[in-house]
Parts: C-alpha cells; structure tokens; sequence
C-alpha cells in the first residue's frame, strides 16, 4: 500500500492553511495491472488500485480477462476467484482504500503465447469506473483551532515541495463553523486517536503533517507562508548535525503506513497500529521495487509524517541464515555474491541514506540479524563454516556494511547479537564477545563504527522474568545449595534468564574490551510480552525444580530454542532509555509477520523463492536435538507475508495488556465478521454493479443472474418468555438464484442482549445451526423455511415459503466436509469440495469461534495438551465459486490427546446415458479426496464426473475414498451401451423430471475435460495407490510417454494436460530395511509428458513422514526422502557410477538434484526443475526434465537435446522412504528387470527400465 506524496502535499497546503476539509465529487480510482517480471513461459504481474477521489473505499472488486490463453497460477494479497474472466476482492486488511493511498496484489501466470511479451488486460470493476455524483462541499473552519500548542488559521501555507498555494483557491461555496476543538500532538512515538464525530478521515491521516514536534511552540498565523517540514526554531537538522550518543531521545518515531493499515485490520489492531515497526530490506528488489513502497518511498514518508527517526533493517548477507532455512536470501556465497551484496545491495543503502534530503532523519540500521552469532554455535552446519571464509564471509561484508554506514553522520548501526538463550552461556558469551568485537574492532571507524547492539531480534525471550531472574545465579530454594535453578531442563545451566540483564552484561563487557561508554542496547519486544490468562501471578512453591521453573517462568515456548510463529504477545511498546544502558525497546518485527511457512505447501514465495521450509516452523515436528516440539502455530504463511491469526494472538497476549481488546479462545481467526455482515471474498456477477460483498444488505440487491429474487420474510412469535426475560426477535431474509438460496438470520435481535443461538430449517430435511447459510435444493418446488433462534431461555421461529427453480446460469458449488483428531489438533477436510463448472474456489471456516478465510484443509488448534479438556464444536464450511455458495456442518466432540483412526467411507451413485456414465461420489465419509477407476484403464479424480467409453459393456467402477487414518473403497459392476437408471443401493439421488440433479446431469461435462477440479494447493486429488499399473504397455519396464499438447506449469498443480499420460506404478521393492510397506506408509506412482524441450514428470506419493535428515544437499542424500530418477537417453546401458553417459538424479524434498559426475558428488540443480507440493500425506512432485546427451562435461557448457518423437531412452523412476532411521527404510522402484538387482541403477544403467517418446 503505498500513500500519494502528491495528495498528502495538495491536501496538507488545504486543510492547515484554511482547516477547510471538503468532500468534493467523486472520481474513480485508477486502476492498473503492471507486469513486474517475466520470462519465456511465465510472468508475476501487479495489480494497482489508486484511490484519487476525496472519499474512503470501503470494499473493493475487479475484473479482468485475458485474450491470448494466458492462465494464471498463483495470487497474493486479494481473493482470486473465477476462471478467466477473473474476479479479485481484498483480504481484510486491505479492503480500505484512505484517500491518496494505493492498495496493489499479486498475480503470477503462465503465458498464453510463449517467447513474446506478457499480455496486460484491462482492469475493470466499479471503483474503477467514474462515478457521478454531486456533493456539498463543505468547509470546516474556525479563527482558532487550538493543535497543542500552535494553532494555525486561513493562511497561506507552502506545502513540503515550497509551492506556496493560495488558500483562496480551495474556498468552499458554503460553510459551517465550530467551537475551537483542542487535539493533543503526541510527545513521543505515537499518534493520538483522532475524533472522528469532528474530523474526516483525510484530516485524520494529515495529522502527522499538523502536529510537528519541537523545543519550543510555535504558531502559524495569517498571512505566513513556510514548510511543514523544515523544523520550528530548534530544528531537527541542527540537532542531527553531529551524532548523538543516545538517537532515541527527543524523536519522533516514524509509523510505517503499510504495517499500521494491516494491523487496523485486525481485532485489537487499532490499539497498537500508530506505533512503531521497522522497515526490512530483506533482498535487493525491496530497495528500489517496480511497484510498491521502496526504501525512498519510506523515508519521504518519514518526512511527509513530522518523524525524525526510522528502523530499516539491513539483511541480504550471502548465505543469510546458514543454520535455517525459512529466512534463506537471494545471494550465495562466493565472489558474485560478494560483488553484488556491496554495489547491487549496502552501496544503494548508502547512496539513499546520504542523500541530504533525509539528512534530517535519525536511520537505525538494524545491521544483519541472525549473522555473526551463527559463527560461535552453528559451524558444525556445513553452511554456517562456509560463512567463515575470509573474503567472502559474513565478518568481511558486515565490515563492509558498516565501513559504507559509518561515515554518514545521521545513521547509527546496531549490529545483532542474538538473544539470552542463544548466546547466554558463559563459554558462547565470551566467544560472541571476542568474535564480534574483533570484527566491528577491524572496521575503518573500529568501535565508533557502530552506535551499539540490538538483540532478540525477530525473538521471544521476555525482557524479565519477574519471579525466577533473583536466581539465575542462584540454588534452587530448598535444595541446601547443591541445586542450581540454571540446571532445568528449560534454562539448561544458562544462568542468562533473560533479555535485560543479557544485554546489561553484554554492554559491560564490550565496554571492558574497548568499546566507548556511549554505546547502547536496543532489544526487539515486539513479541515478548506472554500476557494471557497462561502468565504467572507469583513464584511457584513446588520443591520439584522443573515444576518450579515450569510454573514461574513467563516464557511459555516448550523449548528456548523454538523461534518459529511462537504464541507469545506483544510486548513493552517503543520507548527510549527504558533501563540503564538501553537505548531503547524498539519493534524490528512487524507484529503479524510470519517467521516462516508452516508445512512446504505453504512454503513458496514468488517474489522471494529463496526463502525455504524449515521443519522448526512445522506444529507437526519433533526437533531431532531436544526431542520436544516446535510449539509453532499452524497455516502459517512464508516468512514476512501477514499472518492474521498470529497478529491477533500476539494482541489478546500483550503485556503490558492493550485496553478493552476482546477475548477469544481461538488463534485461528483471520477474519473477523461483525454480528451483522458477512464478508464474502469474491461474490461479483454481470447484474451486480456497486459491491463485493454479501451482507445483512444482500437481500436489497440481485445476486448472480436477472432471475434472482428477494424474499423478506415476517416473524411471528411461536415460543414464550418468562417475566425476567424478553423474547428474541427472529428476523429472516433470503436470497434465491434458481434453486440455490442464501438465508440470513443475523439480523435477529434479543432486547436482554443475551447471546442468540439459531437454527435454520430448510424444509426439505436439512437443518443447519448457524445464523447465515448456503443452500441448494436437489429438486425444484416450494419449500418452507425457517429460522428459530434462542437466547437459552425461549426461542422464537419464522418462517418463509421459497420456490427452487431450475438452474439456468451458473450452478452453486457443493461443500464437503469431514474432520478428524490428531492430538492436539482437529484436521478439517474440505478438499472434495466440488463446482460442475470448474471454478475456483474459495473457503470460510467457522469452529464456533469466529469466522475466517482459509484453505481446503484446516489444522484448528483447540487443545493445550493432551489432557486438556476440549470443548464440543460445530464446525461449519461455506465454500464459494465467486458468485454462489454452498454451507455444510459437523458436530465434533473428541478428546484432546487422541490420534483419531477414522475410516474412509465411499459411496456413490450413477447414472447412464449411452456410452457415458455419470458418477457422484457426494455419499462418501471422512474423505480427504477421491479417485475413480472406471474399469478400462481410465481414471479421474473428484466428486462428481463422466466418462465415456469406447464400446458397451460390464466394467468394474471403483471409487477410493482417501483418508487420514485408512482408504475406503467401493466398487460397482456397471453395465454401459445402453440408457440406464441404475442406481446404487445406498442414498440413491432423485432422477426424476423434477429433479434439479438429474436435469443438469446430461449436462455436467459436456465441454470439458480436466482433473483440475479443487482449488486447494494440489488443484487435482492425488491419485489412486492401486496396484494394478494403468500404463497402456503390457511390459511393465517399458512406458510410453505422449508429447504434451502445452507444457505443464511446474508448480505442484495438476493440470489438465496431464490427462493425456497414463499411470505407472512405484511398487518394487529394490533396497531397505522394510521390504512391504503398509500402503499408509508408502504408494506411488508416475506420469510422462514430453515436447522438443523437456522431458515432464509428475509423481504422486503417499508418504505418512517427509524426512531429510540434513539440509546439506551433498551429505548423505541417498538416504533421505527422495525421488530418484534414472535417465539414459540412448539406452546403451553399461556402467555410469563415474562418468555421466548416463544418471541417477537424487531430487531431495527441498528441490535439490544430486547425483555422482566425474568430480564426485554435485549439484545439479539447473538439469532439473522440480516443485514439491504437500497436503497432509499426499505429496506432489512435478518436474521439467533436461535431458543431455552421453558427450556432457562437467568441463564444459552443455546443450540439453531436442526431443523427438520416437526415442528410446533407458528410464527408471524410484522412491526413498525413510522415516527417520538412520539408513533408508524402503527403496521402492517403477521397474523389476529379471536377472539384475534393481538397486544398482547408481552404477549400472543396463537394469534401467525404458521410455518411448511417441505423438
């Protein structure tokens, strides 16, 4: 979101030189799409939405469409939904569009014509059209408004730029006057609340511009003429001529506007949005990007604000973060690295910072967390002893960082120490101080190079623990002495409890090695407060010493180690010299950003892919090292995209407690609805012309097609109250759209203000509990519905007689639902969730807490531990194609600690039409996703489908019902040729005239074929473990691969082009400890597509553990989770151990191919491009195959070959299961050739099975 300097200029010359705020009339926003990267086959493109008009968007919705084929495969910051034309909604957090500012999203597709320029559709939608409208312009003045102490009047008054604007030229046609109305500037590093029944919205967001801070008060009066941002009689600019010891005292801290609008977003959000945040420039794109809020763009806002001091924090080091992995940067390490890291990164910081136009500015550079400390603990990780090399390692490009930093007088670098439960130990501590000062010691400016040290960066540790820091040092209370309290199992003999006394001791030690005096401490609170019901009122009394710490300690991680997405709270706000030697508390992690993707599903960042999936950030993993958990919270998104449910956790947990912010036992909100609307990401259809929402407002406006009606409906009171209670007052309206209808109670009300429970009754044997809900009737007709709420004492109905009619436009979706237990977690399912026509969909979760957008499985943490008591819950799924929905509920009530073994159940029904047979699988129970064999080698996958075959005949149709615990299937012999009302015995579905299934059924896939059916991360269900192989070949080890009719986007999505290949098994046993794995624990299978270029392969894998031992690519990489790929393109077989006449691809779930070249083991990552998608089990590999020929060197630049049609190639496809045992578990392989061992692939391509390439 980027805020309009020119409107905040033109504005600012209005409202303070004549207090003459207007609404004028309205204009439309600019809308544009810019493409910001592109390449042969694909492109990442922005879409823009500037508000120029005077007037605050509340909800916005666009469209577009491409022309030229061009399909788009990924989005940010909006709801996507609709498949070409497209519809976008915001996410919450950027649905206000203030006057001035810039809301933009992401979009990253495939080209519809490769090799030539990414198309730019036109960007269409309401708030980009004009819109006339006359309004009064109104003028708000006064002869004197008190602003603390200056008071301003209509004058004339320069804007920033020194273009001096005539008041006269803004005066208003009418006018009304107030009293004076006395604002309070802030005196430190936040905004008061601005009043909003006496000022707009855009006098609200010049405040900053008003408000200036000084020494002493000054006044603007008539007929003065001056800058708002040059400084009243004790300047900012004189005051920063010279360094000061401490630059935290007597600023004014800038308010990043990006962050501050997301956190307004958020419950809670407005009592922390007007501090603080620093700004990260975390890769070379965030310095100048194409679009979007740049490194200027911040610090003229700075100016633009009246602030004389930003955080930027400087973090693009090669090799960054050696010892993980969700932070990993752009840059490797070596002399490319290097060059680039100081002209490409620290010199552009440099250029800006020195520009005189911010020499105004206090600029904390927060130099390089995570770096240095590496290198006193983690050099055992082959990455972090790389970071020691001399030249090119982190202590040489820190130097640089701080040699190009050090001379500019307005910039005061603290470098990063880690936290107390890193480095707290003595022999860690000495060490850190040793390495670290003798690195800032051979910098140009030596020890005045820096102004001091930050630390907890990004971290949790509390600043104190109020009951256990007395004894860090000291015997556990009772033990006779013998007892350190330092000896628990979470302190592990650190005597350094916490932050304040960590940096104290730090900064006394520095000062010993020959550091000045004036260096200060800065630690991060942003996140350290673990406030909530959770925190400890007093010292514990137990005589047990992990009880006693257990129940003392505030810091509630399982683990000090854990740094993930932990429950913590917002901590200690901003402040300077909080404690001696501290300059100050400051926030360098925005609260609400993630630390890094929880699953590899949710793992990839276009705009930053070098950012991996590290297991600390998994809720599902046990840490090798200490065998405890990670504690981190789950769905989270890559590091530094939004994480609401984390952002509103850290708020309910703050401590020192935010005001009157609501309570919630829940930490899965992303969304929070008001009583009285529901927000519906993407809702937009031809006859809706004003709004992208669906609220209590939605029964006043048409819905998806001309034939939409309205129905308001009448209560009548069908219960009976007592005489200290009054009854609620039940209010119903409903919305039809042919046989779909949308029925919506909340605006029931009760006088007692008690809390209303509700019941809708669809009149056709379907009820639902909840006050808004989704619903599609199975056959036309009139139904009688009705809506009975309760307020616990006595309940009141109404009812309204709806008429289903026949579906003539778009039909709604069907939303399945099932979940199960998984200790402390409840795993919610709606991935068989299903649109006849192929939309996207979107998803909104309910677990009767609140209601938030999310994916087509949910992980819903309910349970503290596994004794915890779980409360009983209905969860409740609306699942939405962008026009209409569909709502469905289950009750669930399993206790916390069980790991639930549920059993799949398919079922289905059919129905025949000539050669085609029609199946509906919507019977089937506790189903994650569902495949269909339909008996003549055919396959598909969802939960209603066709196929047709190519001769009558009996077939046996089998659905597979895939699960979390045990598959369930059900097969049917079906007879075909012939029109057949046949149905299952089991909840067989209407087929009569009447039925509105059976009228659409003839219908359903006359135009299309695909298997890309669920908008979850893998687009199409993982496919059937069925042992009997689907390849068209009675040989086993040969597979015949079709040319591609378009390339596959290698995203880990199935698309449709995949269709056109068939299956082949992965069942082999070649190597291993466990010779038959159970099917729970391993299945697999491959797919082969080919054109000129590459050779694409798509494997589907059930495996129960994902395990990679070591993040070193070449360490072991045989023995680790692995696909593995044997390729011999002329099929000449023989020995290929030390030459490359032929390969052995190891391809590790982090993406990398390994295999053994002439030099030993390399990495060939640029032969391969591989994207692993994950969902639970069902794991996802799709893969851009180069293929080179027997003349390749690893001396030389090699060509990859052109493929034709008619190759033969030596080929065999392999599977590694380990699950965590210190040798592979399962080798599992595509072919078994008689007479050889299979497992000797690695050195002999003669046992590789073989590919046809063929038309």
């Amino acid at each position: 979101m980027k805020i309009s300097n020119t409107f905040l200029r033109r504005s600012v010359a209005t409202i303070v030189g004549m207090l003459a705020l207007h609404s004028a009339a309205s204009y439309a926003a600019r809308c544009d799409y810019v493409i910001q990267n592109e390449w042969s086959n694909g492109f990442v493109a922005a879409v823009r939405i500037t508000n120029d008009t005077s007037t605050t968007i509340n909800g916005w919705s666009v469209n577009w469409r491409y022309t030229d084929g061009t399909t788009r495969t990924g989005s940010w910051n909006a709801n996507i939904s609709g498949s070409n034309p497209f519809t976008a909604t915001g996410v919450g957090w950027n649905d206000r569009i203030n006057p001035g500012q810039t809301i933009e999203f992401g979009v990253q597709g495939n080209k519809g014509v490769a090799n030539s320029p990414a198309q730019k559709p036109v960007i269409t939608g309401a708030v980009c059209n004009a819109v006339a409208s006359s309004s009064s312009v109104v003028s708000r003045s006064s002869s004197s408004i008190p602003l603390s102490s200056s008071s301003f009047s209509s004058s004339s008054v320069a804007d920033p730029s020194s273009t001096s604007r005539s008041s006269s030229s803004r005066t208003s046609t009418s006018s009304s006057s107030f009293s004076s109305i006395p604002l309070s500037c802030p005196q430190g590093n936040s905004w008061p609340d601005c009043p909003p029944e006496t000022w707009s919205d855009e006098y609200c967001a010049l405040l900053p511009l008003i408000c200036r801070r000084s020494s002493s008060s000054s006044s603007l009066s008539s007929g003065s003429s001056r800058s708002l941002v040059s400084s009243s009689a004790s300047s900012i600019s004189s005051m920063d001529a010279h360094p000061l010891d401490n630059p935290f005292v007597g600023a004014h801290w800038y308010v990043d506007p990006i962050w501050s609008e997301k956190a307004k977003g958020e419950v809670g959000g407005d009592k922390i949005a007007r501090f603080n945040t620093a700004v990260w420039m975390d890769r070379i794109g965030a310095i100048d990007p194409a679009e979007g809020f740049g490194l200027r763009d911040h610090l003229d806002a700075a100016l633009e604000q009246g602030a004389n001091l930003i955080q930027v924090v400087v973090y693009d080091l090669p090799n960054r973060d050696c010892h993980a992995l969700a932070s990993n940067g752009e840059l490797a390490q070596g002399p490319n690295g290097t060059l680039r890291y100081r002209t490409e990164y620290v010199d552009a910081l440099a250029a800006i910072f020195s520009d005189a136009k911010y020499s105004s500015l206090r600029i904390i550079a927060i130099i390089e967390p995570d770096s240095l400390p590496n290198l006193v603990t983690n050099l055992s990780d082959p990455e972090c002893q790389l970071a020691t090399d001399p030249v090119h390692g982190y202590v040489a490009n820190t130097q640089y960082t701080l040699n190009k930093f050090s001379p500019i007088p307005n910039v005061y670098s603290y470098v990063d120490i880690g936290h107390s439960g890193w480095l707290g130990w003595d022999n860690n501590f000495s060490q850190a101080v040793t390495l670290l000062g003798n690195a800032i010691k051979g910098t140009t400016a030596g020890v005045r190079s820096i102004a001091g040290f930050v630390s907890n960066t990004s971290g949790y540790t509390p600043i104190y623990e109020p009951f256990l820091d007395s004894l860090a040092g000291s015997a556990f209370p009772g033990s006779g002495g013998g007892t350190q309290v330092r000896q628990s199992k979470f302190y592990e003999w650190n005597q350094q409890f916490s932050e304040v006394s960590f940096v104290q001791a730090w900064r006394t030690r520095m000062i010993a090695a020959g550091f000045p005096a004036s260096i200060g401490m800065l630690i991060d609170t942003s996140r350290n407060g673990w406030g909530g019901a959770s925190r400890p009122t007093a010292q514990s009394t137990s005589t047990v010493l992990d009880t006693f710490v257990d129940q003392s300690r505030v810091d509630r991680r399982i683990h000090r180690g854990n740094w993930c997405n932990q429950p913590g709270g917002i901590g200690e706000r901003p402040q300077a010299t909080p404690a001696p030697g501290i300059d100050a508390y400051v926030w360098v992690k925005p609260p609400g950003e993630s630390d890094g993707a929880s699953s590899l599903e949710l793992s990839f960042d276009p705009l930053d892919p070098a950012k991996g999936f590290d297991r600390m950030c998994d809720p599902t993993y046990t840490a090798s090292e200490t065998n405890l958990g990670t504690g981190a919270l789950a769905n989270a998104p890559v590091a530094g995209r939004w994480f609401p449910e984390a952002f509103q956790l850290l708020v309910r947990n703050a401590y020192p407690a935010l005001d009157d912010v609501p309570a919630s036992s829940s930490v899965q909100s992303s969304s929070v609805r008001s009583s009285s609307s529901l927000a519906i990401s993407s809702v937009v259809s031809s006859s809706v012309a004003s709004s992208s929402l669906i609220s209590s407002s939605l029964a006043s406006s048409s819905l998806g097609s001309s034939s939409s009606a309205v129905i308001s409906s009448s209560s009548s009171s069908q219960g009976s109250s007592t005489q200290a209670n009054q009854a609620p007052i039940a209010n119903m309206t409903i919305t039809a759209n042919g046989p779909t209808i949308l029925v919506n109670g909340r605006a029931s009300t009760d006088a007692d203000g008690d809390q209303l429970t509700y019941v809708i009754n669809f009149g056709d044997g379907e009820t639902i509990q909840y006050p808004e809900a989704w619903h599609t009737y199975l056959a036309t007709g009139s139904y009688t519905v009705t809506l009975t709420v309760s307020d616990g004492t006595t309940s009141t109905s109404t009812s309204e007689v709806v008429t289903a009619q026949a579906v003539t436009g778009n039909r709604a979706p069907i939303a399945m639902l099932s979940a199960t237990r998984s200790n402390l977690n409840i795993i919610a399912y709606g991935s068989t969730s299903f649109d006849e026509d192929y939309d996207s969909l979107t998803y909104l979760w309910d677990f009767t807490t609140e209601e938030f957008p999310g994916n087509s499985t949910h992980i819903y943490t309910d349970c503290a531990s596994p004794s915890s008591v779980a409360v009983p819950r209905l969860i409740t799924l609306t699942v939405f194609d962008g026009e209409l929905a569909d709502t469905q509920q289950v009750s669930f009530n399993k206790p916390c600690g069980l790991f639930e073994d549920k059993i799949s159940v398919a079922e289905f029904t059919w129905r025949v039409v000539g050669n085609t047979l029609y199946v509906d699988g919507r019977d089937s129970r506790e189903a994650a996703f569902l495949m269909w064999d339909f008996g003549d080698g055919g396959s598909a996958s969802g939960l209603v489908k066709s196929h047709t075959f190519t001769e009558p005949g009996v077939y046996l149709v089998k659905l597979t019902a895939y699960g979390a615990y045990m598959d369930g299937t059900k097969t049917v012999e079906i007879s075909v040729g012939q029109i057949s009302s046949s149905l299952s015995s089991s909840s067989v579905r209407p087929s009569s005239s009447s039925s509105v299934q059976s009228s659409i059924a003839s219908s359903i896939f006359s135009s299309r074929v695909s298997s890309s059916v669920s908008s979850s991360a893998i687009s199409s269900s993982i496919v059937s473990s069925s042992r009997s192989s689907s390849s068209t070949s009675s040989d086993r080890n040969l597979y015949t691969a079709p040319k591609a009719q378009v390339a596959p986007a290698i995203d880990g999505t199935v698309d449709a082009v995949w269709d056109s290949a068939n299956w082949a098994l992965i069942d082999v046993f070649w190597l291993g400890t466990q010779p038959n794995p159970s099917a729970q624990d391993y299945s697999g299978r491959y797919k082969a597509l080919w054109d000129e270029n590459y050779l694409y392969l798509l494997f589907d894998i059930t495996d129960e553990r994902i395990f990679d031992g070591t993040r070193n690519a070449l360490e072991r990489y045989w023995e680790d989770d692995t696909v593995e790929l044997f390729i011999d393109e002329n099929k000449n077989g023989g020995q290929h151990e030390y030459n490359t006449s032929a390969w052995a691809y190891h391809v590790s779930t982090y993406g990398d191919v390994v295999d053994y070249t002439t030099s030993g083991p390399k990495l060939l990552n640029d032969h391969i491009d591989v994207r692993l998608v994950s969902m639970g089990d069902k794991h996802v590999w799709e893969m851009r195959v180069r293929i080179y020929g027997e003349n390749y060197s690893d001396a030389l630049a090699n060509t990859p070959l052109t493929l034709t049609a008619g190759k033969l190639m030596g080929f065999s496809a392999s599977y590694i299961d380990n699950d965590g045992s210190q040798q592979r578990e399962s080798m599992m392989g595509s072919v078994d050739t008689q007479g050889h061992k299979n497992n000797q692939g690695y050195q002999n391509a003669s046992v590789f099975g073989s590919m046809r390439l063929v038309e």
